[in-house]
């Protein structure tokens, strides 16, 4: 990419490192990098359905394995992310978007 801009991965790329992560305690407590991971899986603008929901499965594992000094102070934008992703498919009825809210129901648990 121009300017010393790193491009993002496409989208399959994407899916399968979130899933490597989604094994890992280092990556649930590596910040800032796990907050850029889940808002560009929830809230990118080059997100896809599979991608929303893995960065959901993300970030329930990161509420689950962070460290309360490492989440506690990024855990209200995460929050805010999570409630803007559950406005956004409100009323949706399809399976992804059922799939998405029980992720993101189940992070806003944790």
């Amino acid at each position: 990419a121009e300017g010393g801009e790193v491009a993002l991965a496409s989208p399959s790329v994407r899916l399968r490192i979130i899933g490597l992560l989604c094994k890992s305690i280092t990556a649930a407590n590596f910040f800032p990098g796990t907050l850029k991971v889940i808002f560009s899986s929830v809230a990118g603008d080059t997100s896809t359905q599979r991608l929303k929901n893995a960065g959901m499965e993300f970030a329930v594992w990161v509420f689950k394995h962070a460290k309360d000094e490492q989440l506690t102070p990024v855990a209200p934008a995460i929050l805010r992310a999570l409630l803007s992703q559950l406005d956004e498919v409100q009323g949706q009825q399809d399976a992804a978007s059922s799939m998405l809210r029980g992720f993101t129901y189940q992070a806003i648990g944790q």
